[in-house]
């Protein structure tokens, strides 16, 4: 039993270290580069300025900066504060922006309070309640509490949105409204 609980601890210690060398590649103040700072408490490594490029393979990557990220060495995840993403992959490119986030395993970001942001050719938002997950592995995700998505002057309103990379669809739910403008053809007065 004492072999198992010293061989979990040097795995999870190993990956959150993996975590930071990796994730956090480099911090920036007004275009010069400086390295991060960081501070080992008991748990968890307290960081400011973050910035961490995941590659994925050929077609993907994503980039999370925050003010100030916490690594939770039990856990494995990164909580953040005044974050901000891209991400590009097969069938979508996204860029937002909240108040907080969690990045769990490498694979689901969870981002709340404040979302906005861009997917593709359409904007979104999602007020103080509102939040966004999205995991990486499976291209699927939801927006709660909340959305506002536009192109153009047409928009959708509704209470969640469920959406699917890979599949390329986003389903709406809970009190859906649509407002959608034709523009009428230029010649059909004469």
């Amino acid at each position: 039993m004492k072999k198992k609980y010293i061989k979990t601890s040097i795995v999870i210690f190993i990956g959150c270290l993996f975590i930071v060398l990796i994730g956090v590649v480099v911090m920036k103040d007004i275009g010069h580069e400086m390295p991060y700072v960081a501070r080992v408490e008991e748990n968890r490594l307290k960081m400011t300025g973050v910035e961490m490029v995941y590659i994925f393979n050929e077609s993907g990557y994503m980039n999370l900066r925050s003010d100030v990220a916490f690594v939770n060495r039990a856990s494995n995840a990164v909580s953040l504060d005044n974050v901000s993403v891209k991400y590009s992959g097969k069938n979508i490119n996204l860029d937002a922006s909240a108040d907080k986030g969690i990045y769990e395993l490498q694979r689901v970001l969870k981002v709340s309070g404040n979302v906005v942001g861009r997917m593709n050719d359409m904007g979104f938002k999602a007020g103080e309640r509102g939040s966004l997950t999205y995991d990486y592995k499976d291209g699927k995700g939801r927006i709660e509490h909340g959305i506002i998505m536009s192109q153009g002057q047409n928009s959708i309103t509704a209470g969640r949105a469920d959406f699917d990379v890979n599949n390329n669809y986003v389903l709406f739910s809970d009190n859906v409204k649509v407002e959608y403008f034709v523009s009428a053809p230029k010649n059909h007065l004469r």
